[in-house]
């Protein structure tokens, strides 16, 4: 160690505290915690100790500290038969409790999109903030936070059950934002293909883009046999799809589209 502490700053409120007197926080954004990754955790801090402090507030009512940053040591340090930990204590309130929850689990990997969704929504409700004030708090676009909000506000119900239920894990945020914007009955059938197809979220994407899922069919019936078509509507208008097998779906659909696509690359238009 150099004679002089030149630039050093001791961190004020930092001590080794019993994990007996820290409780989890009940609220904490995030609720599923991987064992293996746990267990993985402990073997590193039994051999290493824990090398970065938890961060806890003070609850006067329950004469205990709440964990406002790493449940995940602090669960690990209990595996590890560890008496205690390093802690840095804070002040604040629920609200910037929340915040500082939210700003240190949004950027890892391993978290579930509604936790972090269902913590922005407690935001926005409980405590009366505008997406604008969370974005500016959290350091977060307003449209990124406004997409995860949407996963609360817009998506079913039964979609989200799905989701939230732990190993669930073909409808990623991604796929979430896009069933956000469909009409409840088309999330759910769209939901159903995607968990069935595996389909990526850029497929899924391509599919609502393109008007094919959910597939707007219309039985269209006029003099002499009936005829069964699709009609798309597009913003430049109208495209109706004949195919000549009754029994289609929407490969097929796909797949004359992509023909008819090649037929009007190829074919010369008059010049107006």
């Amino acid at each position: 160690m150099p004679a002089r502490q030149d630039g050093r700053v001791p961190l004020r409120n930092t001590y080794r505290i019993e994990l007996a007197l820290i409780d989890p926080d009940p609220n904490q954004p995030r609720r599923f915690f991987d064992q293996d990754a746990l267990e993985e955790l402990a073997a590193s801090i039994q051999a290493r100790g824990i090398e970065q402090p938890l961060t806890v507030r003070w609850e006067p009512e329950a004469r205990k500290y709440r964990i406002i940053d790493g449940e995940r040591r602090y669960r690990a340090a209990g595996i590890a038969q560890l008496t205690e930990a390093p802690c840095l204590v804070k002040d604040a309130d629920s609200r910037e409790t929340l915040i500082d929850q939210i700003v240190h689990n949004w950027q890892r990997a391993d978290l579930r999109p509604y936790e972090t969704a269902d913590a922005l929504v407690r935001l926005k409700s409980e405590f009366n903030m505008t997406l604008a004030e969370i974005a500016r708090l959290t350091g977060k676009s307003v449209g990124e936070v406004g997409k995860l909000v949407a996963l609360v506000e817009k998506v079913v119900p039964e979609v989200q059950e799905r989701v939230r239920e732990i190993g669930i894990a073909s409808l990623t945020k991604r796929h979430l934002y896009t069933l956000s914007q469909l009409a409840p009955k088309d999330q759910k059938r769209l939901a159903a293909r995607i968990e069935r197809e595996q389909l990526t979220a850029a497929e899924t994407e391509r599919l609502v883009r393109a008007g094919l899922e959910p597939a707007r069919h219309e039985e269209v019936r006029s003099v002499g046999r009936p005829q069964k078509h699709v009609r798309i509507a597009t913003k430049f208008g109208m495209v109706q799809l004949t195919p000549a097998d009754p029994h289609f779906n929407d490969e097929t659909l796909l797949a004359m589209l992509r023909e008819a696509r090649r037929e009007i690359s190829g074919a010369e238009f008059p010049e107006k």
